[in-house]
Formats: structure tokens, C-alpha cells, sequence
């Protein structure tokens, strides 16, 4: 961020308006040089910076030394987050003559189904549907306890009140589900646009989870939840606000493959002839001890520990809320893949298979070569 702020300044002062007379054109030149050079020097130290990168150098060194070819790079599988279309559920609706609704002004909910039944209310965000919808449960509810006092005078009346809890009741999953799923939140969370987390970046995560964890108190209840509208509305702005998802699938994805990728050189090497075959280190083995501590001890390892951290807080709580899925549907089958922490072909299973794997061959080679730490 602040590099590219830097280079925004020296683009400003050096622009066209700050140059007077042909005298400066010379300058002016040298000027665009400077900040061209600029560009590639900031575009080199981000890519230096990534994971990405990390991973690309310690293969490279490891190829090097072993006299073995570069693996294939492999393509990443998109990671999409299902289209809106594919996350709405339909809502039956419910309709009472007017007549039939003055009715329920008994129940205290006449400004409910007023504010309901206006321009506003026709079109209400899913997240103010839910509010409303909530609302409208806690003044019903004691109403539907009650109706017995309207038994004998009225009992049209108390057969539509049971209609109506009815109806609240088998909707009100469908309601949180479409303020859950086609809200603009989780749309931001898995935002295409999201890059893998940068090396030694320091993520900030703590109220994404006291916010996901809010989410599955109310998913436990929707309609019993006492729902304060302000702080919904806080909570999912906090999804929007903070997208970290997409960036923690992408970095697990790369660490997943680059981790695959590194055990299959040095499995292959040691398949056609093993590295050490006295048990005492060669000079080939003692650099690639030195390459794995340098590369991956010091310059990997310690960024898949802070992304494990970070999944284990954020992946459980949003597998849980996306459990509210149907069966079956396209919301359901991105859980399995990206989200589950234990179906086996998802993203965590093969991440954490990966992580085994490139543990296993080095500790292979390092005892073979008598370099395995001693307790």
C-alpha cells in the first residue's frame, strides 16, 4: 500500500503540469525513465514478496542440486462461489384481505404489516426481510398462545392466527438462508479479485470470527433469536467489509500444490537412487539441509503456520453456516470442496495430506543421510 502511494507522489510531481518550458523536456524524460524503472522495481519486490514466489525459489535450488528437472507447473482450479441465482430460495407467499388483517391489530401487528405492505417494504434488503420477519414472530408467538380467549366469539379469527404461525414458522429458515447467501456479504468474502495473503502480513481476524460466530447463534433459532436490528446489520458489515475468504482458499490451494510439487522431486530423485547410500550426509546432503532450513524452515514454514491459525479459526464457522445448504445444491457442493475440514477430496484434507507428504520424504532423506535431529 505504501508503495504504491509513493509512486502515485513521484508520478504527480514529475507530470507534464510541473514542467514549464522546453528546458525542462531533457528532464522530463529522465523523469518517466525514473518512474518506469520504479514500476519494475515495486512489480520485482511483490513477487518476491509472495508466497508464490517462495515456494518457486526453494524448487528451484532443490531441482539444482538434485540434477533434476523443474516440476510442471500445475494450473489452479478456480475457486467460484456459486452464482446468486444458484443461492435463492423461494419464499411462498401470504396473502389476507384487508378486512382479514385489521383483524390482527388484536395481536399488536398492524405497524408491522403496515411497514410490510409499503413501497419500502415490498423491496426490502434480505437482511431488513429477516429483521422484519423476526419481529413480527415475537409479537405473534404469545398472540398464538393466547388464542383461546377468542375461541368461542371468534373462531374464523383464531384459525387464521394458526394459519399464520404456520406459515412464519416453515418460512423463517428460507428467510435467514436468502439473508445469509444472496446478501452482498459472503459476495465480498469470496470476491474473485482476492489475492493469495502476502508473506508476513499480519491479519486482523478476531471480529470476522465474532461476527460469523453471532451468525451461528441466530442460525440456531432464527425465529426465537432476540435480534437486535442494529447490530445484524453491524455484524453482516463486517463480512463485507473485512474479505478474507477467497484470500485464505487461494493461499491453502497454493501451499497445497507447491507442497505436492516439492515432495514428488525429491520422491522421484530418491526412487532412482538414494541420496545417502552409507547413511552418512554427502556434500549433496548437507546443501539440501541447508536449503530446506533456509527456504522452507525460515521463509515458508512460519507463513503455513499463521494460515493455519487463521483456518482453523475462520473455515469450521463458515463450513457450519454453510450447512444451512440444501441437499445437494451448488452451495452445498462449495462447502464440500473448499470449506469441509473433513471431506476427503476438499481443500483442507488435501492440504493437510500435502503437509504430511513433504514431512514424510524429508524426514526419509534426512535420516538416510544421518541428519535427522537427535533428542
Amino acid at each position: 500500500m505504501y508503495k504504491i502511494s509513493y509512486l502515485h507522489q513521484a508520478v504527480n510531481l514529475l507530470s507534464i503540469n510541473h514542467i514549464t518550458t522546453k528546458r525542462y523536456q531533457p528532464l522530463k524524460a529522465l523523469s518517466i525513465l525514473a518512474v518506469g524503472f520504479m514500476v519494475l522495481v515495486i512489480t520485482a519486490c511483490s513477487e518476491q514478496d509472495s508466497l508464490q514466489y517462495r515456494f518457486d525459489n526453494y524448487q528451484n535450488r532443490l531441482a539444482s542440486t538434485l540434477d533434476s528437472d523443474q516440476p510442471a507447473v500445475a494450473p489452479l482450479t478456480n475457486i467460484h462461489y456459486p452464482d446468486k441465482r444458484q443461492r435463492l430460495r423461494e419464499i411462498p407467499k401470504y396473502s389476507e384481505g384487508m378486512i382479514e388483517v385489521w383483524d390482527f391489530r388484536r395481536c399488536d401487528l398492524m405497524q408491522l404489516i403496515n411497514q410490510r405492505n409499503s413501497n419500502l417494504g415490498k423491496v426490502m434488503a434480505h437482511s431488513q426481510r429477516f429483521i422484519y420477519e423476526n419481529a413480527f414472530w415475537q409479537k405473534l408467538k404469545p398472540c398464538y398462545e393466547e388464542r383461546e380467549q377468542w375461541l368461542v366469539e371468534d373462531a374464523e379469527f383464531v384459525h387464521r392466527i394458526e394459519q399464520l404461525y404456520q406459515y412464519k414458522q416453515n418460512i423463517m429458515p428460507a428467510v435467514f438462508h436468502q439473508m445469509l447467501f444472496a446478501g452482498p456479504e459472503l459476495d465480498s468474502q469470496f470476491g474473485a479479485t482476492q489475492q493469495a495473503i502476502p508473506p508476513e502480513q499480519v491479519l486482523e481476524y478476531n471480529t470476522l470470527v465474532s461476527a460469523l460466530d453471532q451468525l451461528i447463534t441466530i442460525s440456531k433459532d432464527p425465529l426465537n433469536s432476540p435480534i437486535n436490528g442494529t447490530g445484524l446489520e453491524q455484524t453482516l458489515q463486517t463480512l463485507y467489509q473485512q474479505p478474507l475468504m477467497l484470500s485464505l482458499l487461494k493461499t491453502l490451494q497454493i501451499s497445497t500444490v507447491e507442497l505436492n510439487q516439492t515432495a514428488r522431486l525429491l520422491e522421484d530423485k530418491r526412487d532412482k537412487r538414494p541420496l545417502c547410500l552409507s547413511g552418512t550426509a554427502t556434500p549433496k546432503a548437507k546443501i539440501l539441509f541447508n536449503l530446506l532450513q533456509k527456504f522452507y524452515l525460515q521463509g515458508i514454514q512460519p507463513e503455513l503456520a499463521s494460515h493455519n491459525r487463521m483456518a482453523n479459526q475462520l473455515l469450521p464457522r463458515m463450513d457450519q453456516l454453510f450447512q444451512l445448504a440444501e441437499k445437494g445444491s451448488e452451495l452445498e457442493k462449495f462447502r464440500l470442496q473448499w470449506l469441509s475440514n473433513d471431506y476427503p477430496q476438499g481443500l483442507w484434507q488435501r492440504y493437510q495430506q500435502a503437509n504430511k507428504r513433504h514431512t514424510h520424504i524429508w524426514n526419509q532423506v534426512l535420516r538416510e543421510c544421518g541428519l535427522f535431529p537427535r533428542s
